[in-house]
């Protein structure tokens, strides 16, 4: 049987939040938006597979051999990949660091358990989880008369990213 054509995806990813539970690192989900390569029909994809690495030491973080310890769930409607990493320290979770930039491939496995081709790389960057609100906001009011909205951006700062930041943002 031939190998399968890889799902396409972006060069530039959205960010991924490295989740935090006590000032230690707690898991981290991954969403990557795919298209379904025209040659490959649905009926021939078992499972999808990721392949993680640095950007700056070119270090593989995940790779299609590690899998356990791992959650990867797929919808070939919507072309949505999320991929979950555990909290375990001997997991690939202790070299993922906040500010990092990542490069990511997707690959789809047939019904055989043969890995198909490698996507593209696509950029994508690890952050903390950010606090978004907006000022003088009261849920218990109606707010009909606050005629200034003005949102905040807010990172914890121990565990926070300082180069990301909101410029500016309109409504």
């Amino acid at each position: 049987m031939a190998r399968l054509y890889p799902p396409v995806i972006e060069e530039v990813l959205p960010a991924f939040c490295l989740n935090y539970k006590d000032d230690e690192k707690s898991g981290a989900t991954i969403n990557v938006n795919f298209n379904l390569n025209r040659a490959v029909a649905n009926a021939e994809i078992k499972d999808m597979v990721l392949r993680l690495r640095t950007i700056s030491t070119n270090k593989y973080i995940i790779t299609e051999n590690i899998k356990e310890g791992h959650a990867i769930s797929f919808n070939l409607i919507d072309g949505v990949c999320s991929f979950s990493i555990g909290a375990d320290p001997e997991e690939a979770l202790i070299d993922l660091r906040v500010g990092q930039y990542y490069k990511l491939q997707l690959a789809f496995i047939d019904l055989n358990g043969a890995v198909g081709y490698w996507s593209t790389v696509g950029t994508i960057k690890c952050i903390a989880q950010p606090t978004v609100k907006i000022a003088n906001f009261n849920a218990n009011d109606t707010n009909i008369f606050n005629n200034e909205i003005i949102g905040e951006y807010i990172q914890n700062t121990a565990t926070g990213d300082s180069s990301e930041k909101v410029y500016s943002y309109q409504f």
